[in-house]
């Protein structure tokens, strides 16, 4: 695991050649997906537990993947859709949804390798989505590449604990953490306990300074560490780790 130095410089950023909604029979809502180039990578992207697809906060975490040469697959919960402003007491129903939309995708970009990610709910049901799949053995492990996860909610508000955490042991594919030094339901301590049970090598954890939950950034910190800028040069740094050799 490696904490990001914020300071770095991105690379080329890709032509965007596509944006289109996904009409799949099988979906509860259809996704915006966003493709650049000949979609090699791409990336999952689902909302906070309040938040729809098209929030401009996920909007801006998915300009931010692809300017980095992701394509991307954002979507929302079927509660989302029945009006409803909270995820249901169980994880799993969501956990299937997220499934669903992985296979969706990877059956619509065939060669494509596959990350999952999201922005807090969202993100915290990719973990489990990895771990799932990880553990069973699917046959899309193979397609798996990480989990990037922004705001993940390590814990309830003002309830700092590790028990949502009990999947770690499964969740063995690289994770890129972004997460603000504001967040509430990220508190140092339980942050850095849960990346130190992540065993995989090329875990990155990235802290935002002056940013909360939602990525509001105090005025101070602005100009020299920008959230979304700090954020794109943390998951940039992550995917070349990926794509260099094993030793």
């Amino acid at each position: 695991m490696t904490n990001d130095d914020p300071q770095s410089n991105l690379g080329h950023t890709p032509s965007i050649t596509a944006t289109h909604r996904c009409v799949h029979a099988d979906l509860m809502n259809d996704p915006i997906i966003q493709t650049t180039g000949l979609v090699r990578d791409l990336i999952l992207l689902a909302p906070g537990s309040s938040m729809d697809l098209d929030h401009p906060h996920l909007a801006r975490l998915a300009a931010l993947c692809e300017a980095l040469g992701l394509s991307t697959w954002r979507f929302q919960f079927h509660y989302r859709d029945k009006g409803q402003p909270f995820p249901p007491g169980d994880i799993n129903v969501t956990i299937q949804e997220y499934e669903l939309q992985l296979r969706s995708a990877a059956e619509q970009f065939p060669t494509a390798r596959l990350h999952l990610g999201g922005h807090s709910y969202g993100a915290r049901v990719a973990t489990h989505v990895a771990a799932k799949l990880v553990a069973a053995s699917d046959g899309l492990k193979a397609r798996l590449r990480s989990v990037i996860t922004f705001s993940l909610p390590v814990h309830p508000a003002k309830t700092p604990h590790l028990k949502r955490w009990n999947h770690t042991n499964d969740l063995t594919l690289p994770v890129c953490l972004v997460s603000g030094d504001r967040d509430t339901l990220a508190e140092p301590a339980q942050l850095n306990a849960l990346m130190a049970q992540l065993e995989n090598p090329l875990n990155k954890l990235t802290v935002l300074p002056g940013t909360d939950h939602g990525f509001g950034q105090l005025a101070k910190y602005r100009q020299d560490s920008e959230a979304y800028a700090v954020a794109t040069r943390a998951v940039s740094r992550f995917l070349k780790t990926l794509d260099q050799p094993s030793h």
